[in-house]
């Protein structure tokens, strides 16, 4: 089990290092305004930024393998969605005290995850901020689960074809 102190990063910056992940290794930088209109009715363009390459896309691949496996073979199979292949990491830390007291306030739960793992095209992370209740005893999954497989249906995404990735550590 991993845990964490604190705060160390945005949850965009979490679903951008997935996205890159997802994308063989390349970094698309995200955007809000994909044009706007001026005041003469002309429309333009806002200029994207040049992907990058942050990782191989061997090592984003072994990545992938690793985040599916620990759905089908591991401790988060509650993210796992039928008819899909899914990857995903869940996340546990201290919260750091809104009053600006030293010390911590609770914990904060995440889970963030990708699917279909054969193409992947949504990524979803779920953040709760000080939970109630044993933090070993919350899940993010079913909140998960119903959000991918929301956009999985909205957008129309088909079925994952063929198997699962099987990890030696976890072959039987």
């Amino acid at each position: 089990m991993l845990f964490g102190q604190g705060v160390s990063q945005s949850t965009l910056q979490t679903v951008r290092a997935f996205q890159s992940v997802a994308n063989d290794g390349v970094m698309l930088q995200p955007r809000l305004i994909d044009s706007y209109i001026t005041p003469d009715g002309v429309e333009e363009k806002v200029p994207a930024k040049e992907p990058r390459q942050i990782v191989s896309a061997d090592t984003a691949k072994q990545v992938r393998d690793i985040l599916e496996s620990a759905v089908t073979e591991g401790q988060i199979k509650e993210a796992g969605l039928d008819g899909y292949r899914v990857g995903a990491k869940t996340g546990t830390s201290q919260s750091p005290c809104d009053d600006g007291t030293a010390g911590f306030c609770g914990f904060t739960a995440s889970m963030v995850g990708m699917a279909p793992m054969d193409d992947p095209r949504f990524i979803v992370e779920v953040v709760l901020q000080r939970p109630k209740g044993d933090i070993y005893g919350i899940s993010n999954g079913p909140v998960f689960r119903s959000v991918m497989s929301q956009a999985l249906r909205t957008y129309n995404v088909p079925p994952s074809k063929g198997q699962p990735v099987r990890l030696p550590q976890y072959a039987k």
